[in-house]
């Protein structure tokens, strides 16, 4: 009866608030007819519980069972959306069989656009909306960030001060992350300003951001002087400021302050040791890496990511073992990135390492037989050391495939 099925839904929503997804899907599953509001709060609870890639194949479920999806389907579909085309078929869903978009649709599709670098569409969008609110603008200011548009941004900013629209603490995270990849020290020092003035300068989460915008922006000492300044310390606080000296080459300061950290009884999580790792990559501190990469698996049970295998494949390569890079290769339970073969790659070239740089370069070209750059940079392995015929017959099969090479990229640099 509907009264059950509406009590079922009430035990998904709580359970997926206890972070049960296992009970969610078992009364999902015990659900003799599901409806809209049935997916929806599935969908829901694996948005609330981190499992976004469940969410994309629920929704095909629910259009094969022939359920309409409502505006609710929508919002939790479109963040999760793998491909521009996907997106814009859920958006043109939405624009077909709704009368009009509710801003919190328009402001997912923003995101959801700005996600795959089309700006355009995300200021039509933009323009659409009515009455912009807080929220409205912060979508757009993110999207400026998204695309890499960090002058846009704070042209919209000025926009959203001149029509007394209110700021809040994303609106700062926003320009912080712009002024970032802007890299001036005195726009850095202008946004720590309004922000204080705004009084967000309590919020660790903004401490934490400054941190990291001051040390892009070349003030790592301000940056030090934030961090020391903090009252109550949380890991990605830590990790700012390790990854902040990082960043500058300074990977003794670094590992100090890691040490401080595990002194100070703050336990390091995975972003930490990525950060810890890249500062070693950027120091070539090779016996402190090798020993850090041991002990965030021994010591805290950490399961490395890509990052992890990434700042120790590059270190390796950077400072001349090649062997061990590659073993390190082999070592990872996943398939390795293309950057992360292209860094080791290059290293190889570097150091005139032909014999790795030809296992790396085919296994960079079996992980993608459609990119030229792949078989660009193998070549160029070939020639460094001679093997034309092995060149010839790679440019061959180039060519053969169809493969152009992109602009800027030699066949022998």
């Amino acid at each position: 009866c509907s009264t059950d099925v509406s009590l079922t839904h009430t035990l998904i929503t709580m359970y997926s608030n206890c972070g049960s997804v296992q009970a969610c899907q078992r009364l999902f599953d015990s659900l003799s007819s599901v409806n809209t509001v049935s997916y929806n709060v599935l969908m829901t609870g694996y948005r609330k519980n981190n499992l976004s890639e469940e969410i994309l194949p629920l929704f095909y479920e629910m259009v094969k069972n022939e359920k309409e999806p409502n505006h609710i389907t929508l919002l939790n579909v479109l963040p999760v959306c793998q491909s521009q085309l996907q997106g814009k078929s859920v958006h043109g869903y939405a624009v077909r069989n709704f009368f009009r978009l509710e801003t919190p649709m328009l402001t997912s599709a923003i995101c959801m656009y700005s996600r795959f670098n089309n700006f355009d569409y995300s200021c039509k969008l933009f323009n659409s909306v009515g009455e912009k609110n807080t929220i409205v603008w912060n979508c757009i200011l993110s999207a400026c960030v998204q695309c890499k548009l960090a002058d846009i941004a704070f042209d919209f900013f000025r926009q959203m001060c001149f029509l007394n629209v209110n700021p809040d603490a994303v609106t700062m995270l926003a320009l912080i992350s712009a002024c970032s990849q802007i890299g001036k020290a005195d726009l850095a020092e202008c946004v720590t300003a309004l922000l204080l003035k705004n009084g967000f300068g309590g919020s660790l989460f903004v401490v934490n951001a400054l941190i990291d915008m001051h040390s892009r922006c070349g003030s790592i000492s301000f940056a030090r002087e934030l961090f020391d300044s903090s009252g109550a310390k949380d890991s990605v606080t830590w990790s700012a400021m390790i990854n902040s000296y990082g960043l500058h080459g300074d990977g003794k300061s670094a590992i100090d302050l890691f040490s401080m950290m595990i002194a100070s009884g703050v336990e390091p999580d995975d972003v930490t040791f990525v950060s810890i790792l890249s500062a070693c990559s950027h120091s070539g501190l090779v016996e402190q890496a090798r020993s850090l990469f041991k002990s965030l698996q021994i010591d805290y049970g950490i399961t490395p990511r890509m990052e992890h295998y990434a700042c120790m494949v590059d270190l390796l390569g950077r400072t001349g073992h090649l062997d061990e890079a590659y073993d390190v290769v082999g070592s990872m339970p996943f398939r390795p990135s293309e950057s992360l073969l292209e860094s080791l790659l290059g290293a190889c070239r570097f150091h005139g390492n032909s014999k790795i740089g030809e296992a790396v370069g085919k296994l960079l070209i079996d992980s993608d037989h459609s990119n030229p750059r792949s078989y660009v940079m193998l070549s160029n392995i070939y020639a460094s050391v001679g093997k034309w015929n092995d060149y010839e017959w790679l440019r061959l099969d180039m060519e053969g495939k169809g493969l152009r090479k992109d602009v800027g990229i030699s066949l022998i640099e």
